[in-house]
C-alpha cells in the first residue's frame, strides 16, 4: 500500500478510537471510525474527537455510515460479529474507492483463538470465518487478495490485503 494514495480511512469498530488518533496525529490522515453502539460512539468522538458512526453489523441496512468513498478500510478482528457476511462485503464495497485498500485481520478458528476471546471479550464471537470461505466472498465482489500475513504464532492471527 502507497501511503500517499491513502488520506480517508474507515475502521469499522474501531473502538476506542486509539489507533485513529496515532495515525490521524502521525500522518495528517482523515479517520473515522465506527461502532455498533450510540453511546460508545458519543463518547469516542467526545473523547478522541474522531468521527464516529453507527454500525450494527445485525442491522447494515440502518447504519449511519456517511455514504462516501475511503482509501483505506480496516476491519480488525470484529468479521467475527457479523452474521451476514455478504451484507458486509456489499457495504464496504459501495465504500472503498476504485484503487483503495481493505484490510481484514482475524483469528485463524482454532483452540487458542477461542480461548482467547472467551477472556479477553465480553461477548463471544458469534462465527469464526474459514480462510477460504472469506477470501471466496470478497472475491467474488471483485476485491483482489494482494498479500496475507501471519502475526502473532499463539493465537494464528492473518491478516489479509485486498485491493
Amino acid at each position: 500500500m502507497k501511503r500517499k494514495k491513502i488520506k480517508k480511512i474507515l475502521d469499522i469498530s474501531g473502538a476506542p478510537g486509539l489507533t485513529g488518533i496515532e495515525i490521524k496525529k502521525k500522518y495528517k490522515l482523515k479517520y473515522e471510525i465506527t461502532e455498533y453502539n450510540d453511546k460508545i460512539s458519543k463518547h469516542i468522538k467526545k473523547i478522541t474527537g474522531l468521527s464516529a458512526y453507527i454500525l450494527d453489523f445485525d442491522n447494515l441496512k440502518k447504519n449511519k455510515v456517511p455514504n462516501k468513498k475511503y482509501d483505506l478500510i480496516l476491519v480488525w478482528y470484529s468479521i467475527y460479529y457479523c452474521r451476514n457476511i455478504s451484507q458486509l462485503v456489499d457495504f464496504i464495497k459501495k465504500r472503498v474507492k476504485k484503487n483503495g485498500y481493505l484490510v481484514i485481520s482475524q483469528n485463524i478458528p482454532n483452540f487458542a483463538a477461542i480461548t482467547k476471546f472467551s477472556i479477553t471479550e465480553s461477548y463471544p464471537p458469534y462465527v469464526f470465518y474459514d480462510h477460504k470461505f472469506l477470501v471466496q466472498k470478497f472475491e467474488r465482489s471483485k476485491f483482489n487478495l494482494v498479500d496475507l500475513k501471519f502475526f502473532e504464532n499463539k493465537f494464528f492471527i492473518k491478516r489479509y490485503f485486498f485491493k
